[in-house]
């Protein structure tokens, strides 16, 4: 146990709570067995955390939305204030725009020493309208510069973030080679055997001879949705024991607007969908190929989860997706928006079963060597105990 975190009282705040649960749980885990009193808060909105209690970690829930709503979030920076206050938090750690945006503020207004934050992917989008890029900008901006160290998740939002001048030049870091990392040891290919894997399938309505396609992620536009829907009759023309398996989350804060309609998905043909599941490792298991559409990404989990399985990936070649994937050696990087491509891409790997085992090797190969989650999870550590030792030489 690290005697620098021991009764450290650290925070950690996210929009949504599902957030926690997909990204951040094995961090807190660590935290609280090195000693630390740990936080956590989340928006009002989204699923429930009975992890926490097991992990003796206290939950907070804020009037915090992934939607701009500037009285709630001025309610939401209001309310941290007070909780750090309250609580004498030595650490803050923020992730999400929203969450960083309002908790670097109210944290730096109430005196937290040490501020942390991770930037999960910028929202800026060169296609963007003028006053959109520049509200990103003044928002990145506006949060990161509170913060004494600031991780970026891949090497060009590194770039853009040093280059737009958003954070201090000693605060900006890349978080290792990119990404949080995954656990390899429950995602791994052999998973399943043979046996099961037939019967997992069988679970699903997936045939016996299917060729599975897997998407997972949310159901909006950015993932590039439209495109899979655009791009699937056409594959099962091509290889008809084609089976798409989409495995995606419900998030109650989800903004209409984003959304791709479920209908058009429960239309196409040789589709099955499934939400909110918690047996990933074993479905990446299911599947023959994970396809990632994406239009930006931060450093994507996805990617990481389905190579550490030893599935080939198909993503778009933007950022975030081609720092997780090595074209032609663990995956297939495709130009986004565009539904000829997946539909090309697909193909081939469902019909060279050769070509696509030896980039599914090769990817566990990959996420071996660069994407241990133990490896993020000792860095974050460490990281902590230096802030707070610097922390603490400045005040006496």
């Amino acid at each position: 146990m690290s005697e620098l975190l021991k009764n450290r009282r650290i925070l950690v705040l996210t929009t949504v709570p599902e957030t926690a649960r997909a990204f951040l749980l094995p961090q807190l885990k660590d935290l609280r067995e090195h000693g630390a009193q740990v936080h956590l808060a989340t928006g009002e909105k989204g699923c429930s955390l009975p992890e926490l209690a097991d992990l003796e970690i206290i939950e907070h829930r804020l009037p915090l939305e992934r939607a701009i709503s500037p009285f709630k979030d001025l309610r939401a920076m209001f309310t941290i204030i007070r909780l750090c206050r309250k609580y004498r938090f030595d650490l803050i750690h923020t992730h999400t725009l929203k969450a960083s945006l309002v908790g670097q503020l109210g944290a730096r207004f109430a005196g937290v020493p040490v501020r942390v934050e991770t930037a999960h992917g910028t929202r800026y989008m060169p296609d963007l309208p003028f006053f959109v890029r520049t509200a990103i900008l003044w928002s990145e901006r506006l949060a990161a510069q509170q913060a004494h160290r600031v991780w970026v998740l891949n090497q060009e939002d590194f770039d853009f973030f040093k280059s737009h001048h958003l954070a201090k030049d000693d605060a900006l870091h890349l978080l290792g080679k990119g990404g949080i990392g995954v656990d390899l040891a429950r995602f791994r290919p052999d998973g399943l055997t043979l046996a099961q894997r037939y019967k997992y399938r069988q679970s699903l309505g997936l045939p016996g001879d299917a060729m599975v396609a897997g998407f997972v992620g949310r159901l909006v536009k950015d993932k590039g949705v439209r495109e899979l829907i655009e791009a699937w009759p056409s594959i099962i023309k091509v290889v008809p024991t084609a089976h798409l398996l989409i495995v995606t989350a419900q998030l109650e804060s989800e903004c209409s607007n984003e959304v791709i309609d479920r209908e058009c998905l429960q239309k196409l043909p040789n589709t099955i969908i499934l939400t909110n599941r918690t047996d990933m490792p074993e479905l990446f298991n299911c599947v023959d190929v994970l396809v990632l559409p994406s239009y930006r990404e931060g450093f994507s989990r996805v990617i990481l989860e389905a190579s550490a399985c030893g599935v080939p990936v198909i993503a778009s070649d933007v950022r975030g997706c081609r720092d997780a994937v090595v074209n032609g050696l663990t995956g297939i990087l495709i130009p986004p928006h565009n539904a000829a491509k997946v539909t090309e891409a697909v193909i081939n790997l469902l019909q060279d079963n050769a070509r696509s085992t030896q980039l599914g090797q090769q990817a566990r190969l990959y996420a071996e060597k660069y994407f241990d989650q133990n490896v993020v999870i000792e860095h974050i550590r460490t990281t902590y105990e230096t802030l707070l030792k610097n922390a603490s030489g400045k005040l006496k």
